[in-house]
Protein backbone atom coordinates (compact mmCIF):
# COMPACT_ATOMS: atom_id res chain seq x y z
CA UNK A 1 0.00 0.00 0.00
CA UNK A 2 2.74 2.20 0.78
CA UNK A 3 4.63 1.48 -2.11
CA UNK A 4 1.70 2.31 -4.28
CA UNK A 5 1.05 5.90 -2.56
CA UNK A 6 4.76 6.49 -3.11
CA UNK A 7 4.66 5.79 -6.69
CA UNK A 8 1.43 7.31 -7.26
CA UNK A 9 2.94 10.46 -5.68
CA UNK A 10 5.85 10.49 -8.36
CA UNK A 11 3.99 9.94 -11.12
CA UNK A 12 1.21 12.37 -10.09
CA UNK A 13 3.22 14.23 -8.06
CA UNK A 14 4.06 17.61 -10.45
CA UNK A 15 0.64 17.43 -11.38
CA UNK A 16 -0.88 17.69 -7.89
CA UNK A 17 2.19 20.42 -6.86
CA UNK A 18 0.73 22.68 -9.64
CA UNK A 19 -2.45 22.41 -8.32
CA UNK A 20 -2.08 22.31 -4.84
CA UNK A 21 0.38 25.49 -5.32
CA UNK A 22 -1.86 28.17 -5.83
CA UNK A 23 -3.36 27.20 -2.96
CA UNK A 24 -0.84 26.84 -0.51
CA UNK A 25 0.54 29.86 -2.26
CA UNK A 26 -2.73 31.79 -1.61
CA UNK A 27 -2.34 30.36 2.41
CA UNK A 28 0.65 31.36 2.36
CA UNK A 29 0.18 35.21 1.25
CA UNK A 30 -2.95 34.89 3.95
CA UNK A 31 -0.97 33.86 6.92
CA UNK A 32 1.65 36.81 5.96
CA UNK A 33 -0.96 39.52 5.89
CA UNK A 34 -2.37 37.98 9.36
CA UNK A 35 1.22 37.93 10.85
CA UNK A 36 1.59 41.39 9.47
CA UNK A 37 -1.50 42.50 11.28
CA UNK A 38 -0.30 40.94 14.72
CA UNK A 39 3.24 43.30 14.19
CA UNK A 40 1.11 46.29 13.68
CA UNK A 41 -0.83 45.41 17.06
CA UNK A 42 2.25 44.66 18.72
CA UNK A 43 3.76 47.88 17.86
CA UNK A 44 0.87 49.60 18.56
CA UNK A 45 0.60 48.22 22.10
CA UNK A 46 4.45 48.81 23.17
CA UNK A 47 3.90 52.66 21.82
CA UNK A 48 1.07 52.33 24.20
CA UNK A 49 3.17 51.04 27.02
CA UNK A 50 5.87 53.47 26.55
CA UNK A 51 3.77 56.51 26.72
CA UNK A 52 2.11 55.15 29.97
CA UNK A 53 5.36 54.51 31.08
CA UNK A 54 6.55 57.96 31.12
CA UNK A 55 3.72 59.23 32.17
CA UNK A 56 4.10 56.81 35.27
CA UNK A 57 7.84 58.34 35.64
CA UNK A 58 6.62 61.68 35.02
CA UNK A 59 4.11 61.28 38.12
CA UNK A 60 6.57 59.07 40.45
CA UNK A 61 9.14 62.38 39.82
CA UNK A 62 6.76 64.72 40.71
CA UNK A 63 5.11 62.87 43.82
CA UNK A 64 9.45 62.37 44.92
CA UNK A 65 9.74 66.16 44.25
CA UNK A 66 6.56 67.25 46.18
CA UNK A 67 7.66 65.20 49.26
CA UNK A 68 10.99 66.43 49.21
CA UNK A 69 9.43 69.78 49.72
CA UNK A 70 7.63 68.66 52.13
CA UNK A 71 9.51 67.15 54.49
CA UNK A 72 11.11 69.40 57.00
CA UNK A 73 15.08 69.65 55.87
CA UNK A 74 17.48 67.22 57.44
CA UNK A 75 20.33 68.12 57.02
CA UNK A 76 22.07 71.77 56.92
CA UNK A 77 25.80 71.41 55.45
CA UNK A 78 26.80 70.80 51.88
CA UNK A 79 30.20 69.84 50.53
CA UNK A 80 30.99 70.14 46.94
CA UNK A 81 32.61 67.36 45.68
CA UNK A 82 37.22 67.79 44.72
CA UNK A 83 39.11 65.82 42.73
CA UNK A 84 40.02 62.40 44.39
CA UNK A 85 36.76 62.44 46.53
CA UNK A 86 35.04 59.71 46.73
CA UNK A 87 31.61 59.23 48.55
CA UNK A 88 33.70 56.95 51.38
CA UNK A 89 35.94 59.12 51.94
CA UNK A 90 33.41 61.85 52.09
CA UNK A 91 31.66 59.62 54.92
CA UNK A 92 34.49 59.24 56.73
CA UNK A 93 35.29 62.63 56.87
CA UNK A 94 32.28 63.37 58.13
CA UNK A 95 31.19 60.62 60.65
CA UNK A 96 28.49 59.15 58.41
CA UNK A 97 27.90 56.07 56.33
CA UNK A 98 28.08 55.62 52.25
CA UNK A 99 24.36 54.97 52.11
CA UNK A 100 23.26 57.68 54.38
CA UNK A 101 24.81 60.09 51.63
CA UNK A 102 23.36 57.93 48.75
CA UNK A 103 19.89 58.60 50.36
CA UNK A 104 20.17 62.03 51.68
CA UNK A 105 21.30 63.16 47.75
CA UNK A 106 19.51 60.32 45.73
CA UNK A 107 22.73 58.82 44.55
CA UNK A 108 22.17 55.07 42.81
CA UNK A 109 25.20 54.61 41.61
CA UNK A 110 28.40 55.96 44.05
CA UNK A 111 30.79 55.84 41.18
CA UNK A 112 29.52 58.53 39.30
CA UNK A 113 30.19 61.61 41.55
CA UNK A 114 31.54 64.59 39.59
CA UNK A 115 33.80 67.18 40.55
CA UNK A 116 32.10 70.72 41.93
CA UNK A 117 28.79 68.52 42.52
CA UNK A 118 27.38 69.74 45.85
CA UNK A 119 26.26 66.94 48.45
CA UNK A 120 23.77 67.68 51.19
CA UNK A 121 25.55 66.33 54.16
CA UNK A 122 22.76 64.75 56.74
CA UNK A 123 22.23 66.51 59.57
CA UNK A 124 23.55 64.18 62.28
CA UNK A 125 26.66 64.55 59.89
CA UNK A 126 30.06 65.91 62.42
CA UNK A 127 32.10 68.13 60.73
CA UNK A 128 35.83 67.16 60.34
CA UNK A 129 38.06 68.29 63.31
CA UNK A 130 39.66 71.53 62.88
CA UNK A 131 43.55 71.15 62.99
CA UNK A 132 44.97 73.65 65.28
CA UNK A 133 48.26 73.63 63.86
CA UNK A 134 47.79 73.84 59.99
CA UNK A 135 50.09 70.99 58.15
CA UNK A 136 53.43 72.29 57.22
CA UNK A 137 53.23 72.62 53.37
CA UNK A 138 55.67 71.04 50.59
CA UNK A 139 56.94 74.53 49.03
CA UNK A 140 58.27 76.49 52.65
CA UNK A 141 60.95 73.74 53.05
CA UNK A 142 64.41 75.79 53.67
CA UNK A 143 67.00 75.40 51.42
Amino acid sequence: MRILAFALSIVLGPASLLAEGRSELEILRARCSEQERQIRTLETDIENLHSQLALERRRARGADASARSAAPPESVETFTVKTGDTLSSIAHRYHTSVDTLMKTNGITDPTRLRIGQKLTLPEKASPPKKLLFPKPSRSSKRS
